[in-house]
């Protein structure tokens, strides 16, 4: 925790997005309760493993969360 204590952690002024895969509903409310995220996606498949597990669902979500910043 000492590690730790000295960093800032305000938001940061980079999009954020998360892709949560097979979690309970309540994973928002404690990560983001504000709604500040800016892409947010809840997947009822997949798990600790996406990539391995459901990767078409994984490669679809960057891509769009990724493409409004493109060019960028």
């Amino acid at each position: 925790a000492a590690a730790h204590a000295e960093m800032d952690w305000s938001p940061s002024p980079v999009a954020t997005g998360f892709a949560v895969f097979g979690a309970e509903p309540i994973i928002r409310r404690l990560i983001d309760p504000d709604h500040q995220v800016a892409h947010w996606s809840e997947f009822a498949e997949g798990g600790h493993f996406p990539a391995h597990e459901c990767p078409e669902l994984l490669v679809d979500d960057l891509r769009r969360y990724l493409r409004p910043h493109r060019g960028s």
